[in-house]
C-alpha cells in the first residue's frame, strides 16, 4: 500500500519543483509560482489562513521566491518577499530553514540598500544584522556559513578584493549560483565605469558560465538578451548540474 503524506509535505516538494522549472526556463516568469508544478494561490489554499502550516508554507514559499528574485535581479519582488518574511525576525528553530532563508534576506536587503535611496537605511541595517549572524554562527549550524558571509561582505562593501575572494571561497564550496551572483554583481558595477567594460565583461562571463553550469537556463537567457558578447560564450570543459538548491 501507498504510504500517505501530509498534505504540508506534498506542497513543499511541489514548491521546490517549481523552483527548479523556474531556473530551468520551464514557467512563464521565473519570479511566480504559476506553473505545473505549483501554482501559490492554490497550495496556500488547502490550509486554513489561520493555521500554523499556511503561515510555515507561504514563508517557504516567501524564501524561494526571493532567491529566484534575487538570482534574477528584481527589485519589486526582493522587497515584497523580505516585507512577508520580516515577521518571522532573524531566529528559526530548524538551522537549515533559518540559513537558508537568512542567505537571501541578506543579500536582497543588501542589493536594496544600494539600488533604493527611500528605504536604503532599512534594508542596510537588516543586511548589517544578518552578516553578524554569519561572523558567529551557532555551533550548531551550516558548513555553507563562511561563502554566505563573504558574500554579505562583498555586497555590503563593493571592491574587487572582496568580490574576488567571496568568488573563491564560493568555488571551493561548489555554491555555483552564490559564484555567479557574486561575478555578475561585479561585473555590473565595472560595466557603469567609463574604462570598466573589459573587467566587466570578463566577469559577466564567468557568472553566465557558473550559470550554465547550476542549470539557470532561464537565467543565461536573460543574460544573452541583455549582453550580445555572451551568446557565443562556452569552455571546452564544463561541468553540468541539475539545479541543486543550496542551502
Amino acid at each position: 500500500s501507498k504510504l500517505s503524506r501530509p498534505p504540508s509535505i506534498i506542497v513543499l516538494f511541489q514548491i521546490f519543483r517549481q523552483t527548479i522549472l523556474n531556473l530551468r526556463c520551464i514557467s512563464k516568469d521565473p519570479l511566480l509560482f504559476d506553473g505545473n508544478a505549483c501554482i501559490e494561490e492554490e497550495a496556500l489554499s488547502r490550509f486554513g489562513t489561520d493555521s500554523p502550516i499556511y503561515k510555515q508554507t507561504r514563508r517557504d514559499i516567501s524564501v524561494l521566491r526571493l532567491m529566484l528574485a534575487c538570482i534574477f535581479g528584481s527589485l519589486p519582488t526582493i522587497r515584497e518577499m523580505i516585507n512577508r518574511l520580516e515577521e518571522f525576525g532573524l531566529g528559526g528553530i530548524i538551522p537549515v530553514r533559518q540559513h537558508f532563508r537568512l542567505v537571501f534576506m541578506g543579500l536582497g536587503a543588501l542589493m536594496l540598500a544600494r539600488n533604493n535611496d527611500t528605504d536604503k537605511n532599512r534594508y542596510q541595517k537588516l543586511g548589517k544584522d544578518i552578516i553578524k549572524h554569519f561572523r558567529n554562527p551557532p555551533r550548531i549550524g551550516s558548513v555553507n556559513s563562511m561563502p554566505v558571509y563573504l558574500c554579505l561582505l562583498a555586497e555590503n562593501n563593493p571592491s574587487k578584493k572582496n568580490y574576488d575572494k567571496a568568488i573563491d571561497v564560493c568555488k571551493n564550496a561548489g555554491m555555483l549560483h552564490l559564484k555567479a551572483m557574486m561575478n555578475e554583481h561585479y561585473g555590473l558595477l565595472q560595466l557603469k565605469k567609463k574604462r570598466g567594460s573589459e573587467i566587466g565583461e570578463a566577469y559577466l562571463t564567468e557568472a553566465f558560465l557558473a550559470y550554465k553550469d547550476w542549470g539557470a537556463v532561464s537565467k543565461t537567457r536573460q543574460l544573452e538578451r541583455k549582453y550580445d558578447f555572451l551568446k557565443d560564450s562556452n569552455r571546452s570543459e564544463r561541468r553540468s548540474s541539475k539545479c541543486a538548491l543550496w542551502w
